[in-house]
């Protein structure tokens, strides 16, 4: 499918993703301990059971448990009888293994517990299945006349340095309402799906409210209602606007008038604005309430392209932070574009206002720049189809290129400088990853298997184009947890991605 950009996304510590916007908030996931601390690695020994050792391989807590992840701050999450618990880096547990599923957030130098566990709601009688095993000819085993399981799940979240839970409640089997994707922080506040909460001096409690999120400037957008209104970190309330969620915004686009939806369908696809207005009848996208919309907006640059298409065909506007600028995307005669509209409604062609631009997808699959405007086609192998670019986190002229070859659909990949015009691994790869956390290191394949068990995965360092480990890794994920799949058996440990180290207990000497 053709791609047709003009603009994308202002490279600041702001990220612009295709189908919604992270700004001033983080993003939890669980991490590695700070590199100025020792980390502590998860060591399996021959009995299967696994302890923690240091980098050195010295064993700092002894082997106990069924499985154990790598520490996020000072507490990691440990297996024991097909249930999970936490402990501290001096081994004591702090929350006992009686949870289904555990995940660990770091807020800073402080740790939330997401806990889930099921249970049996027998109480809830309109939910009980009848006549489960009836049969006319009385063979079924099951007599009963009711089927009384209602499996439900219990979420907890809990501050693990008092161990105090701020959050318990039930949902059905399935539901994930407390994901750490769906909670962001800044500074020492939490926003934990539209509520806020304040970590001090170790405790933590819930300020009243329900919040939309954090805006570009690190304040936050309160709800009242039905509408909106700004407040700082402290819940105080900056400045006299109220905003309320349009159902219609009205534009004049050339000499056209044109109605655009909040929320709309075109072709077949739910398409949403996070348009905002104030008292003013200013129009705004969210989180950016700084800059306003304009409904006014000119003729296109070109005779070829109507602004008015632009405008009734976008699947999505972004303002774009730090500028004056807002970014539209739209498909028009099939044509996938990214056109980029000044807060003044005139439209932008000066390329280099926009040479920094990225504009990737969820999965973070680059849509702009192209193959051709990064000057790769040229040097791309013979009859080769690129499927996926991504941007890495080490460099940003760097971008790993995926592809299959026509011919045979071999899989291909390698990493490219845009900057430079050459390739910093070349396309001779099976597939790369980056491992997250771990600065120029990334897992490859030569050769990329279908069949999962047939997999082999090693380490290069990109940088300096060093293989660490040999691929021999069935599994390695980006955190360094190795498998290998031999003889209808799996075998897991740990890996330094450093050093290629092994975290087990073994004969070979290049090996703990």
């Amino acid at each position: 499918m053709h791609l047709s950009v003009h603009i994308l996304y202002n490279r600041k510590p702001i990220v612009i993703i295709s189908l919604f916007l992270i700004f001033m908030s983080q993003t939890f996931r669980a991490i590695a301990q700070d590199s100025s601390e020792e980390i502590l690695y998860p060591w399996k020994s021959k009995s299967g059971l696994i302890g923690y050792s240091d980098q050195k391989g010295q064993l700092k807590i002894q082997p106990q448990f069924k499985d154990a992840s790598l520490f996020t701050n000072e507490f990691a999450i440990i297996e024991k009888d097909g249930h999970k618990g936490i402990i501290n880096k001096e081994g004591v547990i702090i929350i006992g293994c009686k949870y289904d599923e555990v995940q660990l957030a770091a807020v800073g130098n402080e740790t939330l517990a997401i806990t889930r566990k099921k249970y049996n709601a027998w109480w809830r009688i309109n939910q009980w299945k009848l006549f489960p095993g009836f049969s006319i000819m009385g063979g079924a085993r099951d007599k009963r006349f009711f089927d009384t399981e209602v499996q439900r799940m219990k979420w907890e979240i809990t501050l693990l340095n008092n161990k105090q839970t701020f959050v318990s409640t039930d949902h059905r089997n399935g539901a994930y309402p407390y994901e750490t994707s769906n909670i962001r922080h800044f500074k020492n506040k939490v926003l934990i799906n539209d509520h806020l909460y304040q970590i001090d001096k170790r405790n933590i409690k819930h300020l009243s409210g329900l919040f939309k999120g954090f805006l570009i400037d690190s304040t936050l957008l309160r709800q009242q209602g039905d509408s909106y209104q700004i407040v700082d970190l402290d819940v105080k309330r900056q400045g006299e606007a109220i905003f309320n969620i349009p159902r219609v915004v009205n534009l004049k686009v050339g000499e056209e008038l044109k109605e655009l939806n909040t929320v709309s369908r075109i072709s077949g696809i739910e398409v949403k604005f996070n348009f905002m207005e104030d008292q003013q009848a200013h129009i705004y996208i969210y989180p950016d309430l700084k800059k306003i919309f304009p409904l006014q907006i000119s003729k296109y640059l070109d005779d070829n392209t109507n602004a008015s298409e632009i405008i009734g065909n976008a699947k999505m506007i972004w303002s774009v932070p730090e500028t004056d600028y807002f970014l539209i995307y739209s498909i028009i005669h099939l044509q996938n574009g990214f056109y980029l509209l000044h807060k003044n409604g005139f439209w932008e062609s000066d390329r280099t206002k926009t040479k920094d631009f990225v504009v990737t997808s969820n999965s973070g699959n680059l849509m702009y720049p192209t193959v051709h405007d990064l000057g790769m086609d040229p040097l791309l192998p013979q009859n080769f189809l690129v499927k996926r670019i991504e941007q890495t986190r080490d460099h940003k002229h760097w971008f790993a290129v995926s592809g299959t070859t026509k011919s045979d659909s071999s899989s291909l990949s390698g990493i490219f400088d845009s900057a430079g015009k050459k390739w910093i691994l070349p396309m001779r790869y099976g597939s790369l990853e980056q491992m997250k956390g771990y600065p120029y290191i990334w897992k490859f394949e030569f050769e990329s298997q279908s069949d999962y068990k047939k997999k082999k995965y090693g380490l290069i360092d990109i940088k300096t184009g060093k293989i660490i480990i040999d691929p021999i890794y069935t599994t390695l994920t980006a955190d360094g947890k190795a498998g290998i799949y031999n003889a209808d058996k799996w075998e897991w440990f740990y890996i330094n991605p450093i050093t290629g180290k092994e975290y087990r207990e073994c004969d070979s000497k290049n090996q703990y």
